[in-house]
């Protein structure tokens, strides 16, 4: 084992072996940047705080959505419709707005 290489052993599709980069990260210095292991843990919990987040604001439009079905499951659809909370099948409306923008 290369003692100024990282200690991380890779595979790269045929087979395993010591990294290339140089050390100098991680607990006493023994990691490259990508494979230290207080950077990744730091990195995977941000990502699973944004997963986190995103789930929750998931599951409340999946609230809201089921709420106005209950709320709505007694209203005919063209009722529905004449005040804009659901779209009739068929209908020739504009379904490619982007940010208020009519497309033309």
């Amino acid at each position: 084992m290369d003692e100024t290489r990282c200690v991380k052993t890779v595979f790269n599709g045929f087979r395993h072996h010591q990294c290339r980069h140089k050390r100098g990260h991680g607990k006493d210095g023994l990691y490259c940047k990508q494979h230290d292991p207080e950077r990744i843990a730091k990195k995977n919990a941000e990502r699973q705080r944004i997963w986190t987040e995103n789930s929750k604001k998931r599951a409340e439009a999946r609230r809201r959505r089921d709420l106005i079905d209950e709320l709505c499951k007694d209203i005919p659809t063209n009722e529905l419709h004449k005040y804009r909370l659901v779209k009739l099948q068929g209908s020739s409306q504009n379904t490619n707005r982007r940010k208020g923008k009519a497309n033309g």
